[in-house]
């Protein structure tokens, strides 16, 4: 697991089933991060077949374990990810749990486990459990843009909104909602998203990342909502090597140019 100086502070999310575990993986990485997480949201079945991920939300006493394991052996702020439970709404007991082993934080999803990403979010659920622990919460589900993420804060009542797969092909979100709450609307143009792939390309060849698939993911997801060429988009989609992916995006440039 690889950090710049420039993406300071960080975290880390693990995920896994044994307190033995845990601690041994904190051990090998915590010295690169400012702060550990427990995935306890991910309704994938790679996890949640073994009992991690989501499927911890079934004991909650687990993850509390498991929060006072990582507390043992580190002096880093520990924090959960959760969802509202597992096929029904349990947040509000699965955080009193969860708080008995003075967790830091706890991020919460407002979906079930159940719901994978169906439907939406229940921000008041979110608010439910804000009103019922002490412990700083961090809501989470449907933000977007700047406007969802005024609506989430206020509807939660949290102090704290997290950004999840919206970032992942929108990376421009954070600095659409920081203009949102200054008053400004922003959105990044074509020539923006371009040369965000570039740098990403440049900060994955700095930390010998360098993945095909992963580019091609990228170069697909951040150019999305581009008026491409049919032939440019269809170069990008079909590319089989990262110079093909570099050569159909500089293409566009001149057609942008």
């Amino acid at each position: 697991i690889k950090t710049i100086p420039e993406e300071k502070p960080v975290g880390v999310q693990l995920f896994g089933v044994e307190e033995k575990d845990f601690i041994t993986a904190v051990d090998l990485v915590e010295k690169n991060f400012e702060l550990i997480n427990i995935n306890c949201g991910c309704p994938a079945p790679r996890e949640t077949s073994i009992g991690a991920g989501a499927a911890l939300l079934k004991d909650p006493k687990k993850i509390s374990s498991i929060v006072k394991a990582i507390k043992s052996v580190s002096t880093k702020p520990v924090t959960a990810k959760i969802r509202l439970g597992w096929d029904s709404n349990e947040s509000v007991k699965i955080v009193k749990e969860i708080e008995k082993s003075n967790c830091d934080a706890i991020i919460v999803h407002g979906r079930t486990a159940s719901q994978k990403y169906m439907g939406e979010a229940d921000w008041d659920a979110i608010r439910e459990i804000v009103e019922n622990t002490s412990i700083p919460i961090v809501a989470n589900g449907d933000v977007k843009d700047g406007q969802s993420a005024q609506e989430l804060l206020e509807k939660t009542n949290t102090e704290f909104g997290m950004i999840g797969r919206r970032a992942m092909g929108n990376p421009f979100v954070f600095k659409e909602i920081n203009e949102h709450f200054e008053g400004k609307e922003w959105k990044p143009s074509a020539q923006d998203k371009i040369n965000c792939f570039f740098e990403y390309y440049d900060s994955c060849e700095k930390l010998e990342m360098i993945k095909l698939s992963d580019l091609k993911s990228k170069a697909v997801q951040l150019t999305k909502g581009i008026e491409f060429t049919k032939q440019t988009r269809v170069k990008l989609i079909n590319s089989k090597s990262i110079e093909e992916i570099k050569s159909a995006l500089n293409e566009f440039e001149k057609i942008l140019a």
